[in-house]
């Protein structure tokens, strides 16, 4: 006997890059979801932009990035 995974797609995809995001019928809502992100961090001081040191054989310098996350919420939990 075989088990079988059955699952419902939904009818909204998350999409995987932010231009993906922007290029789909839904750009508006996400540029403005990314716009109040964006604000959030800016007004909370998340980080602080600094000169980007020399790179060394003796000294690696690792810089950090960062992504969006894009996730279609479908309620306040999420």
């Amino acid at each position: 006997m075989s088990c079988m995974l059955i699952g419902i797609v939904s009818e909204l995809i998350n999409p995987t890059t932010v231009h993906q995001a922007l290029a789909s019928e839904h750009a508006a809502q996400w540029r403005a979801a990314m716009n109040v992100e964006y604000g959030s961090l800016m007004k909370n001081l998340t980080w602080e932009l600094v000169p980007r040191p020399k790179s060394t054989s003796a000294k690696r310098v690792n810089v950090l990035t960062s992504v969006w996350i894009l996730v279609v919420k479908r309620n306040e939990k999420g």
